[in-house]
C-alpha cells in the first residue's frame, strides 16, 4: 500500500504558476543511538525504606533497644498505621479523611546516653486523641523543645529524647489517663 500524498498547486503570481510538486507522508524514526545500546532506566534513584528490623537494629547498636521496643509496641496501639522512610518509623492516625503522620522516632539519632529521639506534632496529636495541647506538652519528656520546621510553618512540634522506660511509662499513662477524661 503506498503512502498517503498530497499533490499541491498555485501560483507564485497571477501570471506564473510554479511547479507541481508531490508529497508524501511517510512514519519513520531516527535514532542518535541503537535502542539496544541503551541501559535499561532504573524504577527508582531513591534507595528504599528500611525496614523495622533495621530500625530495630539501629536502635540495638546504639544501645537502645529496649527503649525503641516499648516505643514501638505503645505507638503502634495507639495509631492506626506505621510506616518507615530511610532514618524514621512514622505513626499515622486518621484526622477526618487525611493520613497524617503525628509521631515519628529517630533510631539513627539515638543513643545509651540520649535515648531515643522522637518528633512529635502536638496540634495533630491533639486533634487525634481529643486531648489538649498544654495536657499534651506536659506529658512529654522534661527536655523536650519546641522546634520549627520551614516546610511544615504553623505546626506545633516537639522533639527530644525517652531517656529510659520510666519516660516511655509516663508518657503511656499520661495518654491512657488523659483519653478518659
Amino acid at each position: 500500500m503506498a503512502p498517503p500524498s498530497i499533490i499541491l498547486e498555485g501560483s507564485l503570481s497571477k501570471n506564473k504558476p510554479f511547479v507541481y510538486f508531490y508529497l508524501s507522508f511517510a512514519i519513520a524514526r531516527v535514532f542518535l543511538i541503537e535502542p539496544s545500546q541503551i541501559p535499561p532506566s532504573p524504577t527508582s534513584k531513591r534507595k528504599p525504606p528500611l525496614t523495622y528490623e533495621e530500625l530495630q537494629q539501629i536502635a540495638e547498636n546504639n544501645g537502645a533497644g529496649d527503649i525503641y521496643r516499648r516505643l514501638v509496641e505503645i505507638l503502634t496501639a495507639l495509631f492506626d498505621y506505621k510506616t518507615t522512610t530511610r532514618s524514621t518509623i512514622a505513626f499515622i492516625g486518621i484526622i477526618g479523611e487525611s493520613r497524617n503522620t503525628i509521631f515519628s522516632l529517630l533510631p539513627n539519632e539515638s543513643s545509651r546516653n540520649k535515648g531515643i529521639r522522637f518528633e512529635v506534632k502536638i496540634d495533630r496529636l491533639s486533634e487525634y486523641l481529643n486531648i489538649r495541647q498544654d495536657e499534651l506538652i506536659k506529658i512529654l519528656p522534661s527536655e523536650s523543645k519546641r522546634i520549627e520546621s520551614y516546610y511544615e510553618a504553623g505546626l506545633l512540634r516537639f522533639s527530644g529524647f525517652f531517656k529510659d522506660i520510666n519516660e516511655v511509662e509516663t508518657f503511656r499513662t499520661g495518654v491512657a489517663g488523659l483519653q478518659k477524661k
